[in-house]
């Protein structure tokens, strides 16, 4: 989903919008366009072509929506801030909304979606559709400006742990958490008094019997089977909490993780504060000691995923993923999506309209046909579609609840897997863990719906990023290109 551009294809791109643009402004035609700029592969087609139809039946004009993609939203930002390209929507993460919107400067890149003061012209009526967590989150980015509103949340999720449980046991990624990703994967469980992790390394033992039995030579079998993300920003959400590992753990196995007790406080104060110099300099040190270690597979985007699924021999058996990566279970069930106990990151994509939009109107209307959501007839609704398609939930909670339960019911109505859920969850057991963790419960609850598991304080362990300025941004990109070619 992320991937570096470079600049010559950037200002190509450009160029050759900036000619099509006059060109159809010059008859007329960018006012019957809608120009998106998202995620690759985060919405579902078939969306935009019926959104064109509604758009035609209820104000009688013709449009045509044009979607481009970007793979990271410091792409997107600068795309964005510079005006070469004139987008009527972008799609960017919680903290970047914060960036767009000014985080208390002079420049604002954003216009309203809803304006109290606009009265029976607001054209986005149905916000109280959106989950209220992740509106909470949007508002917080853009604080209050005399109740306008600027960022709807879109599509949202978390990031964790995922690795193939027929290689590596369940118990030992649960009694790691982030650390695992940070130590080499031993081929047995040993006393180890220099340890760095503590006076005694035992730990339950990190490969199953299967792998065990299926290679004579484990040391070589470990070797370059981490993954990690090609990204500064997701990979501190697994150095803060490696390195906050015993701390948050202890604090949430004293108190729990209810709002205001120390370890929700430590938390949010590891994703809100902007890390000092000496801070960033521990993490450099980490993230190349991680690069270092024999089990160190590589940085990546968008190959980790696709080789876990595919069970490709030379490749990875567990990293750091977003949890819409999640759908590679649908290719190999022995995947499984793990958010540590001391706590991870929960992002929320949201959808904006750009300072520079040429035809902020239908913007309007698009965001408000993305919220529309009809429970009488679930798959006809953008909201439930785009879940289908994407793998990743939707801000608006009635789709969720209704997707839940379509899945849990096997009708048919949510097939995104393009099979019978009985047959995706043919095998009760994830590797050596008991039977009670099943892999539906896996995918629906820990994966898409984790504020709907019951029991569970899923979400109560998650924060979302901030914007932490341009210095801190610089220092942190310096950071991240020295581990890169340590």
């Amino acid at each position: 989903m992320k991937k570096i551009k470079s600049t010559i294809t950037i200002i190509l791109a450009a160029m050759m919008l900036m000619m099509v643009s006059l060109s159809l402004t010059a008859c007329g035609g960018r006012s019957r366009e809608l120009r998106i700029y998202n995620w690759g592969y985060y919405m579902c087609p078939s969306v935009l072509e019926s959104f064109e139809e509604w758009y035609h039946e209820t104000t009688g004009r013709r449009i045509r929506v044009i979607e481009t993609t970007f793979t990271s939203n410091e792409e997107m930002f600068a795309d964005i801030s510079s005006s070469m390209l004139d987008f009527d929507i972008a799609v960017p993460s919680e903290y970047m909304v914060s960036k767009m919107f000014g985080n208390g400067g002079s420049t604002n890149y954003l216009l309203p979606i809803y304006d109290p003061a606009w009265g029976d012209d607001n054209i986005v009526t149905n916000l109280d559709s959106i989950y209220d967590r992740l509106m909470n989150v949007t508002n917080a980015m853009t604080p209050n400006d005399g109740g306008r509103i600027y960022a709807t949340p879109y599509l949202w999720g978390t990031m964790g742990i995922m690795f193939d449980s027929s290689v590596i046991r369940y118990e030992y990624v649960e009694f790691w958490g982030w650390t695992a990703l940070f130590r080499d994967i031993p081929t047995h469980t040993v006393f180890n008094p220099n340890a760095s992790y503590g006076a005694a390394d035992y730990g339950p033992v990190a490969l199953t019997q299967e792998a065990i039995d299926n290679n004579s030579n484990l040391e070589a079998f470990v070797a370059n089977r981490i993954y990690m993300k090609d990204s500064f920003r997701d990979s501190l959400v697994a150095v803060q909490g490696h390195l906050n590992r015993t701390r948050l753990r202890a604090y949430a196995a004293e108190s729990g993780w209810g709002v205001g007790t120390p370890a929700y406080n430590l938390l949010r104060d590891i994703y809100a504060n902007a890390p000092t110099p000496a801070r960033i300099a521990e993490y450099e040190a980490e993230l190349i000691r991680q690069r270092n270690l024999r089990s160190f597979k590589q940085h990546e985007v968008d190959v980790g995923k696709t080789n876990l699924m595919h069970r490709y021999e030379s490749r990875g058996f567990l990293g750091i993923f977003w949890s819409c990566d999640g759908y590679v279970i649908t290719e190999n069930p022995n995947i499984v999506y793990h958010i540590p106990i001391e706590g991870s990151n929960m992002y929320v994509d949201a959808m904006v309209i750009p300072r520079f939009a040429r035809n902020e109107r239908a913007a309007r209307y698009f965001i408000y046909y993305i919220n529309k959501y009809n429970a009488q007839s679930p798959a006809t609704s953008a909201a439930f579609r785009n879940m289908t398609a994407t793998g990743a939930p939707s801000g608006v909670e009635q789709s969720m609840i209704d997707f839940r339960t379509s899945l849990n019911l096997d009708d048919g109505v949510a097939n995104i897997f393009g099979y019978t859920m009985e047959d995706l969850f043919e095998d009760y057991r994830v590797g050596d863990r008991p039977t009670d963790m099943l892999r539906r419960d896996m995918y629906t609850n820990v994966v898409l719906f984790p504020h709907l598991y019951e029991g569970e304080d899923i979400l109560a362990r998650t924060q979302y990023m901030r914007d932490w300025g341009a210095s801190v941004e610089h220092a942190l990109a310096l950071m991240w290109s020295r581990v890169l070619v340590s």
